[in-house]
């Protein structure tokens, strides 16, 4: 095939698929281009020119032999068992859809000429000089560009004022459930936080009264301003800064903090408290405590406490309960080792360099845990070998003990820092908060502040309480606070279930449960 002829043929082809719409066209071969003679020949096969495989929207099976749905000419299914399955999902879509094209007569497409509404878009280039750089005009139908994008579209004015289209609004979540939308409703008195309905304000209220009253006065004390301003600020030191800075408090956008390792079986983030969460030395994992209490609730094990349940279950109820069982592990459910066997599994492990068996011997030899002599020397070579796998725990307490001169090491700041950081930048929470007092000694409040909010989107509450004494101090503005209160009850409500709470209900009911839990 000549140049020309190929360029001949592109034209027919391009020609042919304007006269039909894009879903027509999809899935089909060009016809045939004249040649330079007359005759028709065949363009060569391309990749385009193969029929698209289609997959079925109930099962997700692929293939090119599927039928299509009589109303919406949408959708695709393998037969009509298929079809009838997806009825109960498809079925809104498809009848505004077959409605739509019931209107047009059968036709796909309405037509350029039908077109009624006429929205304009006016692009300004620069705030100061207000030049606009295009104004185009597109015909969307019967909706409109601000209702297809979410946003309302000003009017110029006729004097030729710029007017800048009202940005896009930004998306919340809510703090009770964590559902995701832009028509959320604000906290009244922090206005920090936001909301469903008021359903979901009460059932927050409790773990948000504390944050919210202490946002709330100092609110108040402004007179409803959100934030204070420069001139009432009175820490010296904090002016000082704030001038090497250029006079402003803005922290800039709030980073994302890495994610946090979550319990294997329930699949929510782990608890902050090293009280809430339960380690097997068989396999090495970590669960959350509660898992661990449902676990012991649905298989009682041969320990005194479960035996006692089962002789009261067997009293209230007059039938014969399940005997108790060994217990297991509730992750590879293999028999729960005793304290020599302990010992046993995690070297097992720390031979493979396991970096949380590394860890847990080096306490073990730290505090002389599992019969096994008190070794400080031993314990922080072991703590090295497994912080330089990158275990965040060890990287933490390596930090902690070179700053408080523990473990036979010598108080080393600059230590404890590289240390801190090394685990902050893994995600480490309590790790960000040191930093952030660091910071604050050093004098370099900024800095402490963004540690501190870095901390509290990981759900930590004393960094949160930090960042409120830095706004009630009018180091920090609102703007930035709430940011941070969002991101901190987000964490928070990925860190709840309902199995936590029967099993907090269970330990404030024992006696067991303590306020640092909550931390």
């Amino acid at each position: 095939m000549t140049a020309s002829s190929k360029q001949e043929g592109t034209v027919a082809a391009t020609q042919q698929l304007g006269s039909m719409s894009l879903a027509e066209s999809v899935g089909r071969q060009v016809e045939p281009a004249k040649g330079e003679n007359g005759t028709e020949k065949t363009p060569t096969p391309t990749s385009t020119s193969t029929p698209i495989k289609k997959f079925c929207s109930a099962c997700g099976k692929g293939s090119d032999t599927l039928k299509q749905c009589n109303g919406c000419k949408c959708v695709w299914y393998c037969d009509k068992k298929c079809q009838n399955k997806h009825r109960k999902q498809h079925k809104k879509e498809c009848k505004r859809i077959t409605a739509e094209l019931d209107k047009r007569g059968g036709k796909l497409d309405l037509g350029i000429d039908k077109i009624e509404c006429m929205v304009v878009v006016v692009v300004v280039v620069s705030e100061q000089e207000g030049t606009v750089a295009a104004t185009s005009t597109q015909q969307l139908g019967s909706l409109s560009l601000a209702e297809s994008v979410g946003r309302q579209v000003e009017s110029m004015k006729k004097n030729g004022t710029e007017k800048t289209p009202t940005p896009t609004p930004t998306k919340k979540f809510c703090s009770a459930c964590g559902k995701e939308s832009d028509t959320l409703k604000q906290c009244n008195g922090c206005k920090c936080v936001w909301y469903c309905d008021k359903k979901c304000q009460n059932k927050h209220r409790k773990q948000h009264k504390k944050e919210c009253k202490r946002i709330t006065a100092e609110l108040d004390k402004r007179g409803g301003k959100l934030d204070l301003g420069i001139d009432k600020i009175e820490c010296k030191r904090f002016k000082t800064e704030l001038e090497k800075r250029g006079g402003t408090l803005d922290l800039g956008p709030l980073e994302k903090p890495p994610p946090r390792e979550e319990c294997p079986i329930c699949m929510h983030t782990l608890p902050l408290h090293t009280k809430l969460q339960a380690s097997f030395a068989c396999c090495g994992m970590i669960i959350c405590s509660a898992c661990d209490y449902q676990h012991k609730i649905r298989k009682p094990c041969s320990c005194p406490s479960c035996t006692e349940r089962v002789l009261q279950h067997q009293m209230v109820c007059g039938q014969p309960a399940r005997k108790p069982v060994p217990r297991t592990c509730d992750f590879c459910r293999t028999k729960i080792p005793n304290d020599d066997e302990i010992l046993v599994y995690k070297r097992k492990r720390a031979e493979r360099k396991d970096p949380r068996a590394l860890h847990d011997i080096a306490m073990d030899y730290g505090h002389g845990w599992h019969g096994l002599p008190m070794d400080q020397a031993k314990c922080i070579d072991l703590m090295r070998q497994s912080a330089d796998l990158g275990f965040l725990c060890a990287l933490l307490k390596l930090g902690n003990y070179h700053h408080g001169g523990e473990m036979g090491l010598k108080p080393n700041r600059e230590e404890a820092i590289k240390w801190w950081e090394k685990a902050a930048e893994g995600g480490d929470f309590n790790a960000r908060h040191n930093l952030g007092v660091m910071a604050m000694k050093d004098g370099d409040d900024f800095a402490s502040m963004r540690h501190w909010r870095l901390s509290a989107a990981a759900g930590y509450r004393h960094s949160m309480e930090c960042l409120i004494i830095c706004f009630e101090k009018g180091w920090l503005l609102h703007a930035d606070l709430a940011e941070a209160v969002e991101a901190f009850f987000l964490a928070r409500a990925e860190m709840r279930s309902d199995n936590r709470d029967t099993y907090i209900a269970h330990l404030k009911k024992t006696g067991e449960y303590k306020v640092e839990y909550d931390y």
